[in-house]
């Protein structure tokens, strides 16, 4: 047994990308993090409290929202999140697997066989302080 969730919070950048900035200075970059941070810390103490390990095994930043592709996510931003999930997810030993469906959640190209730039963010050791 093994208890799973998903997330792309918050949503607004995340998922629809009206939002197209996260954790810069315009956006208060310590609440963002600290929504993540808070959202591990909370996962991890459930895992510790039941004794059944977690995973977050979907998350993700979309490059722009399906329904409306005028929404575009930027990408220093999309790193920047990418990078935070993976720093929580490793600091509270919470296994952690990234969305990639082959358009706006991509980091792979199959056409081309070429990865973007979320691939050194996802697998890389890359703890933020």
């Amino acid at each position: 047994l093994i208890g799973n969730f998903h997330s792309y919070d918050p949503w607004e950048f995340a998922g629809a990308c009206t939002r197209t900035t996260w954790g810069t200075e315009a956006d208060n970059p310590e609440a963002d993090k600290a929504e993540l941070t808070n959202m591990y810390k909370r996962a991890s103490s459930w895992s510790t409290k039941t004794g059944i390990p977690v995973m977050i095994n979907e998350f993700g930043a979309a490059k722009y929202d399906y329904a409306n592709e005028q929404n575009k996510c930027q990408l220093v931003s999309r790193l920047e999140y990418l990078r935070h999930h993976v720093t929580e997810a490793t600091r509270h030993g919470i296994a952690a697997t990234f969305w990639d469906d082959g358009g706006s959640f991509s980091s792979y190209d199959r056409d081309q066989r070429t990865w973007g730039p979320e691939k050194d963010v996802l697998v890389a050791p890359n703890l933020s302080k």
